[in-house]
């Protein structure tokens, strides 16, 4: 697709990670002096697996290409974060500056093994924890304790409140945020878990994270139909994904004892079943209809069964 700046098509010679590190670093310099807020999104490592000489030299001793070029594109991905941070602490901002540093998703199970989630299940596209549990760096010199790691349960959503927070400013009252201001579990102020229970909803695929427990439902695939088979026809704009005529597989797994999400319990544990998926109801009756419908949809098998997903 074309590159863009301000809505006009532009020609990039260099290396995408390094021209967008590029622009941001430049960024930095001609705001330094006035409050600003840089939203930086990398491609990297995203398809196509593509590196420059530069970063590919020094994985010489990956044998294999895939993975080989994808240890070049997190190490060029590296080097323009490092940029940017040097760019903040060169211009005397990195203690007036909070930066957030995490993923999209987990890596992709389409690139024949250029990367693993292990030892977590799952790719991008699953809602496993190998799909949706992704690495999250917090940093503010000075305000916020260094080198900690914290296993409490957070969430993208809750960038905005906390942006807020430390800027100064008021959210419009008039809706509801699913998440919250980070900063007083970070410092240590509140013990609580940020974010107990987390929602998904993919179409008609649905999961939700509540404490240690996680359920995930998606529909059934009719028989015969193998895991990688093409899903049929993309659905058009207007047609709402719904519940296949076989019904949907249900999976709960204990995240405590199973990160790996190995043992469904759904079966012993009707209980705890019912009791998310009320949660989840009760969730899902609060949003709007799906504003755009899901044009993407794959055959996947996990827990001895073919499921249709929606992404």
């Amino acid at each position: 697709s074309d590159l863009s700046r301000n809505h006009s098509v532009v020609d990039e010679e260099d290396y995408l990670t390094d021209a967008f590190t590029r622009e941001a670093v430049g960024f930095i310099d001609r705001h330094q002096s006035q409050p600003f807020f840089l939203y930086l999104a990398y491609n990297a490592p995203h398809v196509p697996l593509q590196a420059t000489k530069k970063y590919l030299d020094r994985y010489r001793d990956i044998p294999e290409k895939g993975p080989r070029i994808y240890a070049a594109m997190v190490s060029a991905l590296d080097d323009g974060v490092g940029a940017v941070m040097a760019k903040l602490k060169a211009s005397g901002l990195e203690r007036n500056t909070i930066v957030i540093f995490l993923s999209d998703n987990g890596c992709a199970g389409y690139i024949h093994g250029a990367c693993s989630n292990a030892p977590l299940s799952g790719f991008k596209g699953d809602h496993l924890e190998g799909g949706v549990r992704v690495p999250y760096i917090v940093s503010w010199p000075g305000r916020l304790p260094a080198g900690k790691v914290d296993d409490r349960q957070i969430s993208s959503l809750d960038i905005v409140p906390t942006a807020a927070a430390v800027a100064g400013a008021k959210l419009p009252a008039d809706r509801t945020y699913d998440g919250v201001n980070l900063i007083p579990y970070l410092t240590g102020a509140n013990k609580a878990v940020p974010n107990p229970t987390l929602y998904w909803r993919a179409g008609v695929t649905y999961a939700i994270r509540d404490g240690k427990d996680k359920l995930w439902e998606a529909n059934k695939a009719a028989p015969g139909i193998v895991a990688g088979q093409d899903a049929g026809k993309i659905a058009p704009d207007g047609l709402v994904a719904k519940v296949g005529p076989y019904g949907q597989h249900v999976m709960l797994y204990d995240l405590a004892a199973d990160p790996a999400e190995r043992r469904n319990l759904a079966k012993v544990k009707p209980g705890r079943v019912a009791q998310l998926r009320a949660k989840l109801e009760a969730w899902n009756k609060t949003l709007v209809a799906p504003k755009w419908t899901s044009k993407r949809q794959s055959y996947r098998e996990y827990d001895r069964t073919v499921m249709q997903l929606f992404n």
